[in-house]
């Protein structure tokens, strides 16, 4: 009984080991928007550049929006390396504030507009997600608990006998 259980276990931190993926800081890179200038006011011209897509011959629509109003600020395909550059401007009826640039692959840039408190653009993103760890946590768990009773039930045998 205690060689099926402990391969059992053996059996289970294999499969563990071969499925939970390496402990890191490291994400997966969804592509990303710069724009310069990085505070323009409205009416200034921008250039957007981007690597969202991730693959060449893409057709991205770039467009900007404050206070529920979004305007296109350009097309383009991108180029061999998956990446394009759009050239617009900021609408001039837009206000001194946060914007919020964004393109058709899912990418998005927070952009300060006129006069706005430096830092008031969003924070990156940094770690990683947390669930395969959660989930190697509770196995690694199920399994104490396994060898816990194993050796307990082991004990309790071996007093008997004696």
């Amino acid at each position: 009984m205690v060689r099926r259980s402990l391969a059992l276990v053996g059996v289970v931190v294999a499969v563990l080991l071969l499925v939970a993926p390496a402990a890191s800081a490291q994400y997966a890179d969804d592509g990303s928007i710069t724009v310069n200038p990085d505070n323009p006011d409205p009416g200034d011209a921008i250039t957007v550049t981007g690597t969202a897509c991730g693959e060449p011959g893409v057709d991205v629509t770039v467009s900007i929006t404050q206070g529920g109003q979004t305007i296109v600020i350009g097309t383009a395909t991108t180029g061999p390396d998956g990446s394009y550059t759009v050239t617009g401007s900021v609408p001039a009826n837009f206000v001194d504030g946060v914007a919020t640039v964004s393109d058709t692959c899912g990418a998005s840039y927070t952009l300060n507009i006129g006069d706005v408190a430096v830092g008031a653009a969003a924070l990156p993103r940094t770690g990683s997600e947390t669930g395969t760890m959660w989930r190697v946590a509770v196995a690694l768990v199920a399994i104490g608990g396994i060898l816990v009773l194993t050796a307990r039930k082991r004990t309790a045998k071996v007093a008997v006998d004696a």
